[in-house]
């Protein structure tokens, strides 16, 4: 589409960065089965994330004459799952995290909000963290410590969470 480019599918943004994540140096190919079988950051589904790994599949198929073999993607769970949800779901932090700052890019990103905000109560404080970070580039402001700060107590954080309210700045 309009705007993409060979950076987007063969150098897309999976490395975490001092403060977003960034482009990785590996030039990769989207249709790498060794990525797609484990239910990696594929670079179709970074921007797609509402489709499918079954769409990805015929997409890859259709546009690009790639022929994967759809049994190598019980990873996923349900093959028409959309994407972005099975990573946020990951027991992999890193996953949800990728999944998490690609909805903070996406126009989806703002239907997807309440998922997102369920990062900031997770166990890993670099998860609380970097998922802080996503958010407040999808609602184009800084959140302040005293509306979360994931450093917190457990207890301090539940409460902060409790009354933390945040919506995305128009676009």
């Amino acid at each position: 589409k309009p705007g993409t480019t060979c950076l987007d599918c063969h150098m897309p943004k999976v490395v975490m960065g001092i403060d977003r994540f960034v482009r990785t140096h590996r030039i990769s190919s989207p249709t790498n089965p060794k990525i797609l079988a484990a239910a990696g950051p594929n670079a179709c589904n970074l921007c797609h994330l509402d489709r499918s790994i079954g769409w990805t599949v015929a997409e890859l198929r259709t546009g690009f004459e790639v022929r994967l073999d759809p049994q190598g993607f019980a990873s996923y769970g349900d093959p028409e799952a959309a994407v972005g949800e099975v990573w946020l779901a990951s027991a992999e932090p890193a996953l949800r995290l990728i999944a998490t700052a690609a909805y903070a890019r996406s126009p989806l990103g703002a239907s997807m909000l309440p998922e997102l905000v369920r990062g900031l109560a997770d166990p890993l404080a670099h998860v609380r963290s970097w998922t802080l970070l996503a958010l407040e580039e999808l609602v184009q402001r800084r959140i302040t410590d005293a509306e979360f700060d994931p450093r917190a107590s457990p207890e301090q954080r539940a409460r902060q969470l409790s009354r933390l309210r945040v919506t995305p700045a128009r676009r």
